[in-house]
């Protein structure tokens, strides 16, 4: 369990990181918002597409420690081998605070979030993350925490490492499911909650004539 906690630390620390950098460097925004979106338009927007794309990402990263592991003796070289995934927990910390900041301070987002939404404009990309998000990064997490499990665990270390990486996998089909059907109305709910949805249709229309 520490491990994991360590990791969801870790996220949160690069996310917070990407939203800063990203902030106070928009120009680099512009080409990961394009790379993330042809990624995108890639994936079938289903729970099981999400979830296929979502459960290669996040297994992939364990394949040099879990092909390696039979066959490496020095516990530092296993200890490197467990550590690549947390590469991907890095990184896709820093793409979410990217997207967060990307979404705030867009001219042409932020002119429709601000305009309609005031002080409440954060809540909206906030809709749009969090609800599968949540238990994407636990997921992410999870798995990839996973290695150091075995490596500082106890004699039970491998049925506790199966255990939490088939959690991962159910928090990551959670997360596929809630991505494809729930997201979005809740995005727009928040939307009629906290914003003028008039105001967001007329601004769209003058950004769009």
């Amino acid at each position: 369990m520490i491990w994991w906690l360590i990791y969801i630390s870790v996220f949160i620390v690069s996310g917070l990181i990407g939203y800063g950098v990203t902030t106070y460097n928009p120009a680099i925004t512009d080409e990961l918002i394009r790379r993330i979106a042809e990624q995108v338009g890639s994936i079938e927007l289903t729970t099981l597409g999400i979830f296929l794309h979502n459960l290669k990402a996040n297994l992939l990263p364990l394949l040099p420690y879990i092909l390696l592991l039979p066959i490496v003796r020095g516990r530092r070289i296993r200890i490197i081998l467990a550590l690549i995934p947390l590469l991907s927990v890095i990184l896709n910390g820093a793409i979410i605070g990217s997207v967060y900041s990307y979404l705030l301070n867009n001219p042409a987002i932020s002119k429709v979030l601000y305009t309609a939404c005031g002080s409440n404009a954060y809540v909206i990309p906030l809709a749009l993350i969090l609800p599968h998000g949540i238990p994407e990064v636990l997921g992410l997490t999870a798995i990839a925490s996973t290695p150091l499990t075995i490596e500082f665990g106890d004699e039970k270390r491998y049925s506790k490492a199966l255990v939490k990486v088939l959690l991962g996998v159910g928090l990551l089909l959670a997360a596929a499911y809630i991505e494809a059907n729930l997201t979005l109305r809740v995005a727009t709910k928040a939307i009629s909650i906290f914003c003028e949805e008039s105001l967001i249709t007329d601004i769209i229309k003058n950004l769009n004539p």
